[in-house]
């Protein structure tokens, strides 16, 4: 605020120089019997008080602009630096999804011993990625990850957590679900959407999915029992991946 009152000032102090000069020769020339050249000296005279007393000002103004500009950078950089740091310790960089530590903290927040609200914890492994990588290079599976995640991410409520474990492991938790039989809706349905064909690169590429999950309270108290469950129910999923159909235990 301060530095907008100075420029302010500045144009204040114009006006009122420019008004004192045109006031001065006026009542000078009318009633004293000075000389032109006399009102005009005297007249220059203000006139270099009122620049010397106008560049002070502005000198000021430009010091003190700069320093809230440069006071502004400095907390605008700390705030973009902090929000960084927060994103490369909870969201995976690849994807942008919750990293397995942002995972683990909310897994086991919501399994807290005690809470009667049913939750579903859905473990997915991409079925034979690896050829991905070996035969069309890292970049195109890298993008293949992150057409995948953000078809996982809109299969799902806004408030469920979808998460990247490591290399082609995700794991998500469904929050507040009714029955078994509505969390195998929305594992059916992430099934059937990671195999929809990916277009990348020129190429369209066909990737499956197996996923297991299980539900808690009711199949388990503790985030390890839970956790074990779930992947229990992904191995048995992955044993037959030819299915396509999730697994619960």
């Amino acid at each position: 605020m301060r530095t907008r009152a100075i420029p302010l000032a500045i144009i204040a102090a114009v006006l009122l120089t420019a008004g004192f000069v045109i006031l001065e020769y006026d009542v000078l020339a009318h009633f004293t019997n000075r000389s032109p050249d006399v009102l005009f000296l005297e007249i220059e005279e203000a006139l270099i008080l009122a620049g010397i007393l106008i560049a002070g000002m502005f000198i000021v103004w430009y010091r003190r602009s700069r320093a809230y500009r440069l006071e502004l950078e400095r907390r605008l950089k700390a705030e973009t630096e902090a929000r960084r740091a927060l994103e490369l310790a909870l969201l995976d960089p690849l994807t942008g999804l919750a990293n397995r530590r942002h995972f683990e903290e909310i897994f086991r927040a919501a399994a807290e011993p005690g809470l009667f609200t049913k939750h579903a914890l859905v473990l997915l492994d991409l079925n034979d990625f690896k050829p991905v990588n070996d035969v069309y290079g890292h970049p195109i599976g890298d993008e293949v990850l992150r057409i995948i995640s953000m078809r996982l991410n809109n299969a799902v409520k806004r408030n469920d957590l979808v998460s990247r474990l490591g290399g082609d492991e995700f794991s998500i938790i469904v929050f507040e679900v009714d029955s078994a039989e509505a969390a195998m809706e929305v594992a059916q349905r992430l099934t059937d959407i990671v195999a929809e064909p990916i277009a990348v690169a020129g190429k369209l590429l066909n990737v499956s999915t197996s996923i297991g999950f299980t539900l808690f309270p009711d199949d388990g108290r503790s985030p390890a029992e839970i956790y074990a469950r779930a992947d229990e129910a992904l191995y048995a999923a992955k044993a037959r991946k030819h299915e396509h159909r999730p697994v619960h235990r």
